[in-house]
This record gives structure tokens, C-alpha cells and sequence, in this order.
């Protein structure tokens, strides 16, 4: 099927979100400056999961003079995940200038999805990064594939979304040094971008045998990262600006503690997560709670066990943990 050519109302919007001095732009030129020594190949890594890229007409015509080079998946096999739903990989050569202009285009994506308008609606992130390295598409999708399933703590085997980047902005912080040794392809450079909408560079330092694998307290933060991320997605489209740098790292923490209370099904996350916004990221470690916590019958819910505080209760626990910023948010 042949290529539209891109429609003419579409050239502001290009030039707004990749022109000169646009974040996109800014990333591309950090990109480049990393590549100018070296090799000028990247690989791209894009989440068809909510929205296929693929499928973009735009992105498709900039792709149209460009040699054709297939997409790769990341080779993650797994019987409950849809192959439709796995990142694909593609190389771009940044000495060629429509695909600098195709990375442009995809760092603009990138800023799109982190607005508070798209990231309430859910789209998702549609591209998540670029590789620079000496490793082929063919050998980095192999090695990809191995560090995005691993065993949950509670049975079988689960897909770690470390590219997702609301997701690997809080998994990132939580590993440690051999870890994030480990999780990234040896000898290569993982580039994203960040919430604040500024180039992320990560790097695999050295060649590594140590296997990648999770702390049950990871896996903590990543199944309430599921529940966490959209409400605080709405938040922030209610209230810009509310939810700072510094309440989501209390936030992820308090997401670890949960896990560690053992506060793992989901209606009981939810309701951690609420009381976390509403009164203080860190409710749960004020002596009323403890108490209140560590008398939570089994048969009985977070939400129940919550309920029994009254007003007065929940205006000291705030009160002593000196925060207002959570008061009504999550009404």
C-alpha cells in the first residue's frame, strides 16, 4: 500500500513539536553529540501496547523515502502476553537527515505522552527509548527478551516493563548498583526521555554474567505502580504542578512498605494508595496506623480497616507528619 504524503496542516505541527529549541529537538542533539565519535546507528524501541506508532500516518510518510528496514521484536516469549502487544525495534543511522527527523518526530511523541492530558486519558507511552552500542538489533532484541519476564514472588513468571517510562523512573531509583548493571545490554547506552522532558541516559558499564532479578520489595513497587500512576495521572491534570519530584519518591516508597505489610491485592492497594494521597504519603508509619494496622483482621479489608480512624484521627495523623500537600486530592 503507498505511502500518503504528509498532509500540508500538518507541517505546523511538526515544526512546533520538533522544531529548533523544542525539547525533541534538544534531545536529538544530545543524542548526536554521544554518536559523533562512534558509530551513528541507534535502535529504537517503540510500545504498541495502547498505541501502535506503526500506524501513525505521519510517522509513516517520513519513513517513506527511508531504506526499508523491518521492525524487530523484542524477543519475549510468554504464553499470556499477545505478540501485537511486544516492543518493536528498528535502527536508525543518524548520519542520514530523515532520520534525524524520524527521531525528532518519535522524541516529540515522547513529549506528548508525558502531558497531563495524555498521560490522564491513558495512552500510554509510545516511545519508550533508543540503544547506542555495539550490540545488533538482532542480538539486543535476545538479551531484551531475557530481562522483561521474570518469576513474581507469588507464582509464574511476569513481564517487568522496564521500558516503560513511567515505569523505569521509579524502578530505576530502587536498583542497585549490579542491578543496573545487569538489566541493560553490556557495553550500551539506554536514552529516554524524562518526565521533566530533559534527555535520561543510563548506562551499562561494563560486560556483566550477573543475572537481572527483582527484590520482593521491587516487585512491591512494580504491581502498585498499576494502581498508583493513574490516579496520580489525574491529579496532576486537576492540579498542575501539585505532584512534585519529591511526593512521588515518598509515593513509590510508600508503594515498597505496602508490599512489605504484605498489602497486595488490589482493592487493598487502592485503598493504600487513596489514604496516601489524601492524607500522606507516609500515613502508614504514624504510630495510629501501626496500631490500627497491626489489629487488621484477616477477613477483613484495608478499606474497613481505614474507616474505623474518624476525622479527628486522620487531621493528627497529618498534623504530626507536618504535610498538607495529599489534603483533598484524591476526592
Amino acid at each position: 500500500m503507498p505511502i500518503e504524503p504528509i498532509p500540508s496542516d500538518a507541517e505546523d505541527y511538526l515544526s512546533n513539536l520538533t522544531g529548533d529549541g523544542t525539547p525533541a529537538a534538544h534531545a536529538v542533539e544530545t543524542v548526536q553529540r554521544m554518536t559523533a565519535d562512534g558509530s551513528t546507528i541507534v535502535h529504537v524501541l517503540i510500545d504498541p501496547t495502547l498505541r501502535d506508532l506503526r500506524l501513525d500516518p505521519i510517522f509513516n510518510a517520513l519513513l517513506a523515502d527511508t531504506q526499508e528496514v523491518a521492525w524487530r521484536p523484542i524477543a519475549i516469549k510468554h504464553p499470556s502476553i499477545d505478540p501485537a502487544f511486544v516492543p518493536q525495534m528498528r535502527s536508525l543511522d543518524l548520519s542520514i537527515a530523515k532520520h534525524a527527523m524520524l527521531l525528532r518526530y518519535l522524541f516529540g511523541m515522547a513529549v506528548e505522552d508525558w502531558s497531563p492530558v495524555s498521560l490522564r486519558a491513558g495512552g500510554g507511552h509510545r516511545f519508550c527509548g533508543l540503544f547506542i552500542g555495539s550490540n545488533s538489533l538482532s542480538d539486543l532484541a535476545v538479551q531484551l527478551g531475557k530481562i522483561s519476564i521474570h518469576d513474581h514472588p507469588e507464582g509464574g513468571r511476569a513481564l517487568v516493563r522496564w521500558y516503560d517510562p513511567s515505569v523505569v523512573e521509579a524502578l530505576w531509583r530502587s536498583l542497585d548498583d549490579a542491578q543496573r548493571t545487569s538489566v541493560l545490554p553490556s557495553r550500551s547506552v539506554w536514552i529516554g526521555l524524562g518526565r521533566d522532558l530533559h534527555p535520561v541516559i543510563r548506562r551499562a558499564h561494563s560486560d556483566t554474567t550477573i543475572t537481572f532479578r527483582l527484590t520482593r520489595d521491587q516487585w512491591a513497587l512494580l504491581d502498585g505502580l498499576r494502581i498508583l500512576n493513574p490516579k496520580v495521572a489525574r491529579i496532576g491534570a486537576r492540579h498542575a504542578g501539585v505532584i512534585t519530584p519529591q511526593i512521588r519518591t515518598a509515593l513509590h516508597d510508600a508503594l515498597i512498605r505496602a508490599g512489605l505489610k504484605g498489602i497486595r491485592d488490589p482493592s487493598d492497594l487502592h485503598a493504600f494508595v487513596d489514604a496516601a494521597l489524601r492524607y500522606h504519603p507516609r500515613f502508614d508509619t504514624h504510630p495510629l496506623l501501626r496500631e490500627r494496622l497491626s489489629r487488621r483482621k484477616h477477613t477483613e479489608s484495608l478499606q474497613e480497616s481505614l474507616s474505623l480512624l474518624t476525622d479527628c484521627d486522620w487531621q493528627q495523623v497529618i498534623n504530626d507528619l507536618s504535610s498538607t500537600f495529599f489534603d483533598g486530592l484524591s476526592k
